[in-house]
């Protein structure tokens, strides 16, 4: 299981508890995130995280609580 806390500019959020997650990037560097709270996926929803979207970021936690994976526009990731 994992929580994806999708954070709104006003620090406004919305959370999910998930089975699984996939990131999938669009053109412009936004992140769609289809979430599933079913091992079968065929009730998944999607957020969408980046420039011009209700969410700025997006934070994925396991079971423990630790922060595993950060969303956010591709421009806006930290470069390695």
């Amino acid at each position: 299981m994992f929580t994806i806390r999708f954070i709104q500019p006003d620090g406004v959020y919305r959370s999910y508890s998930v089975v699984s997650y996939q990131v999938t990037r669009e053109g412009s560097g936004n992140a769609e995130v289809s979430l599933s709270r079913k091992l079968n996926c065929q009730d998944s929803v999607s957020e969408y995280v980046g420039q011009g979207e209700t969410f700025d970021v997006a934070y994925v936690t396991n079971l423990e609580g630790k922060t595993i994976d950060v969303i956010r526009h591709k421009a806006d990731e930290p470069k390695n």
